[in-house]
C-alpha cells in the first residue's frame, strides 16, 4: 500500500463518506476502490524515478467531455466529487464537478515535464505545485 507524507495509506486519506461508505457495489469500471486503491498506486510508480515530472490524471466522460483533475475531493458508494482545472494551461482556475461513477468511460495518467506544467494531480486530495511557496521576507527592522 503507497504511504502519505503522515505514513497513513493513500485510501485513508481520500474522503469516503461515514454514512454511506463504499461496499464494491457499483457496476461501474471506475468506482470507489479504483480511485483509493488503484489509481492513486499508478501515479505514484509513474512518477518514481522521473523527479522533473509533473501528474495529470484526466477523466474521459461518456458525454465527450474531459476533466483534468487537481484532485478528488470525495468519494460515496453511487458518486465522487473531484476539483478540476477549469483552465489546462495555466491550471490557475478550478471548478468541482459532481459525478457518477458511470459517466468516466477512461482514466488517463500522463506526465509532464514541469517547464510545461508546474501543477498536476495530487493523490493526498490538495492542489499541489512543484514550486515551494517564496519565502516570507523578514519586515524591515
Amino acid at each position: 500500500m503507497v504511504t502519505g507524507e503522515e505514513g497513513n495509506s493513500v485510501a485513508e486519506t481520500l474522503p469516503v463518506s461515514a454514512a454511506r461508505p463504499w461496499r464494491g457495489t457499483s457496476s461501474a469500471p471506475f468506482d470507489a476502490h479504483f480511485y483509493t486503491s488503484v489509481l492513486p498506486d499508478r501515479v505514484v510508480a509513474q512518477c518514481q524515478g522521473n523527479p522533473g515530472a509533473v501528474p495529470v490524471v484526466n477523466l474521459h466522460l461518456a458525454n465527450g467531455r474531459v476533466l483534468d483533475l487537481c484532485h478528488i475531493m470525495h468519494l460515496t458508494e453511487r458518486w465522487f466529487a473531484v476539483q478540476y482545472f477549469r483552465d489546462t494551461v495555466t491550471c490557475a482556475d478550478t471548478d468541482v464537478a459532481f459525478l457518477p461513477y458511470e459517466l468516466v468511460v477512461l482514466v488517463s495518467v500522463a506526465l509532464q515535464h514541469s517547464s510545461q506544467r508546474r501543477i498536476g494531480f495530487n493523490i493526498r486530495g490538495e492542489a499541489a505545485a512543484l514550486d515551494a511557496a517564496p519565502a516570507a521576507q523578514e519586515p524591515p527592522a
